[in-house]
């Protein structure tokens, strides 16, 4: 998933639902979620595996700029900006998580 700006929508802008060794990049994510859903820019499910979150940027969501759901294993968070998201930049809950240089 590539150079994609997602803005707007009542839910996550990407979210990856049991899915695995995905490349996630270049992409904006912005004013995602409405005041029933907590939309992050960035949504990894406890049944993904293996990605490769890398120079994206969440901006402005209801939710977490990036989350990362418990059972979700091996992901990696790097080079990405998170900034002025309403619950925070990261949430995360999964193992073995690789998080480095992200901008919060």
């Amino acid at each position: 998933i590539m150079g994609n700006q997602i803005s707007n929508n009542g839910d996550h802008g990407i979210s990856s639902v049991s899915s695995s060794q995905n490349l996630i990049q270049g992409n904006y994510s912005y004013s995602n979620g409405d005041n029933n859903t907590n939309g992050c820019g960035f949504y990894i499910d406890g049944a993904s595996h293996d990605n490769l979150i890398v120079g994206n940027i969440g901006h402005t969501n209801d939710g977490y700029g990036a989350q990362i759901i418990a059972g979700a294993q091996r992901n990696s968070l790097i080079g990405n900006s998170f900034i002025n998201n309403e619950d925070g930049a990261i949430s995360d809950a999964g193992t073995a998580t690789i998080n480095e240089h992200n901008q919060n």
